[in-house]
This record gives C-alpha cells, sequence and structure tokens, in this order.
C-alpha cells in the first residue's frame, strides 16, 4: 500500500486487491465498490509505481467503511497480479 487515510482491515484489503486484479483482467478503468465492507469506487490510475524495488500498476479508492470515509492508494505487483488472476474465476468480457 502507498497511502491510507483509515486502518485497513484484511478483508477490505484482500477486497481492494481482489477488485483490482479483476479490473485488470476486464480492461476496467473504474468500477464501484458495495457490500458489507463498504461503498465506493476503485480507480485503475493506469500508471507504474515504485515503493523502492517493487512496482506495479496503481489504484485508487475512495471508501465509506464502519471505520470511517477513507481515500487509498495502493500498487499490484505483477506477481500479485498473477497470483489473483489463478484464484479469480475468469469472466469474459462484455460483448460489444
Amino acid at each position: 500500500m502507498l497511502a491510507s487515510t483509515i486502518p485497513l482491515e484484511r478483508a477490505v484489503a484482500l477486497w481492494l486487491y481482489q477488485t483490482a486484479v479483476e479490473m485488470r483482467a476486464l480492461g476496467q478503468k473504474s468500477v464501484p465498490l458495495a457490500g458489507d465492507l463498504g461503498d465506493g469506487r476503485l480507480t485503475d490510475m493506469r500508471q507504474e509505481a515504485l515503493i523502492g524495488s517493487i512496482g506495479g500498476p496503481a489504484f485508487e479508492a475512495i471508501l465509506e467503511t464502519n471505520r470511517g470515509k477513507g481515500h487509498i492508494k495502493f500498487i499490484v505487483t505483477k506477481e500479485g497480479l498473477e497470483a489473483g488472476e489463478s484464484l479469480t474465476p475468469q469472466v469474459p468480457p462484455p460483448r460489444q
């Protein structure tokens, strides 16, 4: 994670990660977040970010949780994307 204005529970962090992996697989730029863990929006920033020697695509979430409203910025490494894709059910992109 790059930054978060609220403390993140493990379940929320995993939810954001899984959603980011799905977004990348489907080529989505932004998706709404809604569920028991919170409500908001996750956006693929369409740029790479580095923390030292660790890098990957950058994501940004605006999220309302039981701990308050927050702004979260994070990256997913290429290894994280690959691992997530193997765990995420493959959904074909919508027909045009």
